[in-house]
């Protein structure tokens, strides 16, 4: 008897020898520097994770990665003896946050950087209201919560193509990319780190659909994009522009477009390029080139025109100017008389003269010459005539 007392007691003083070993130990593994607010606090709970595992009480533990949780330690064998009072660990990476909930509303958002208790009754349409405290790398889950789901901050970057149809009713294939986020970028020392604010991770989380707060965010782009090209014609986009220039122009109305409607996502960078145009919309184009162009040489057209009737006006005004005074030369002086005759003699030679200028250029039809010929002038067309 004294035998097993003994024994009894050297376990017992080795048992508090390993736990207060364990404990001290602990100091240096818990994730979190020793001056953080939750240091003593994890310290404890860690301890007493390690303890229940050694017993195989312990709970699951999880780590939180990317934009899903994983189970890493399944609950031990004889956890359900103390399933009332198990709290599991909840490893955070720094890109990614953890929505808990408590029954079916959602109690915290955990991250490396903040940790949000949100208070449902204060919620203001989309603006959820509750108590903010610094974050920390592990968690542990009070009983009976659970994990609802993981919010990934990293940027991500979608790419679609989206049919439009402009004012005009032409349709055109656009290339849409977009770098999307939840959170900003900040640096600590050498450190890079992601800063957020998890009422809007909550808020984005509750939205998210059933593809993630991504798709949902890049849906509403594409909306907002279809919207922006109906309000310009083809030529407004692709008339007279640089493609770049369309592009900068679509870019900035679907920034003006989505406004404060795009709350809480954010929209790192933007690219809108044309990708596909059907023929119809190429010949439509082509048909306003021509028209475009024929508008603008229309002026020169129409100058060119009005000068040349402008010189034909002036040239028949110089001939008949000349036949004039040829004649009033040729009455100069003559008797009453001889006028008649005179004047005949004068038009024949002038008709003679012009006949034989047109002849020379070709431009005396045949009907003409016949008709001259008869009035006995066209001995003055043959070459050496007078």
């Amino acid at each position: 008897m004294f035998n097993l007392l003994k024994c009894l007691g050297l376990l017992a003083v080795f048992g508090l020898f390993w736990l207060l070993t364990l404990f001290w130990l602990t100091r240096y593994i818990t994730p979190l520097p020793r001056h953080h607010q939750e240091f003593n606090r994890v310290r404890w709970l860690l301890w007493r994770y390690i303890v229940k595992r050694a017993l195989h009480l312990h709970p699951s533990a999880y780590t939180v990665e990317g934009d899903h949780y994983e189970e890493k330690i399944p609950a031990g064998f004889a956890s359900y003896l103390l399933r009332d009072h198990l709290r599991s660990p909840v490893l955070v990476r720094s890109d990614s946050v953890a929505v808990v909930q408590l029954f079916v509303e959602p109690s915290r958002v955990v991250g490396n950087q903040a940790v949000f208790r949100p208070n449902i009754n204060r919620r203001r349409g989309l603006i959820i209201e509750g108590e903010y405290n610094q974050g920390t790398t592990i968690y542990f889950l009070e009983p009976y919560e659970r994990i609802r789901g993981v919010i990934d901050l990293r940027p991500q970057r979608r790419i679609s193509y989206v049919k439009a149809i402009t004012s005009d009713n032409m349709e055109i294939e656009l290339r849409l990319l977009l770098d999307l986020s939840l959170a900003d970028y900040g640096q600590r020392g050498g450190d890079f780190y992601y800063r957020y604010e998890p009422a809007e991770l909550l808020s984005a989380f509750y939205l998210k659909g059933p593809d993630g707060w991504d798709e949902r965010a890049f849906s509403i782009a594409r909306v907002g994009l279809i919207k922006v090209v109906s309000r310009y014609t083809l030529g407004d986009l692709y008339g007279n522009s640089h493609e770049t220039v369309s592009s900068e122009i679509l870019e900035e109305g679907l920034r003006k477009e989505l406004g404060s409607n795009f709350w809480p996502y954010k929209i790192n960078l933007m690219r809108i390029t044309l990708h596909k145009v059907p023929s119809r919309v190429v010949e439509y184009s082509l048909r306003n080139w021509e028209a475009s162009v024929e508008v603008k040489e229309k002026p020169w057209e129409a100058r060119a025109e009005a000068a040349y009737w402008r010189q034909l006006s002036e040239a028949r005004f110089n001939f008949l100017q000349d036949i004039v005074e040829k004649i009033a030369e040729v009455l100069t002086g003559v008797s009453p008389g001889d006028l008649e005759m005179t004047l005949t003699m004068r038009l024949t030679k002038i008709v003679e003269e012009l006949a034989y200028s047109l002849a020379n250029k070709g431009l005396l039809t045949s009907d003409i010459a016949r008709t001259l010929e008869k009035a006995g002038v066209f001995k003055a067309l043959s070459p050496g005539g007078s």
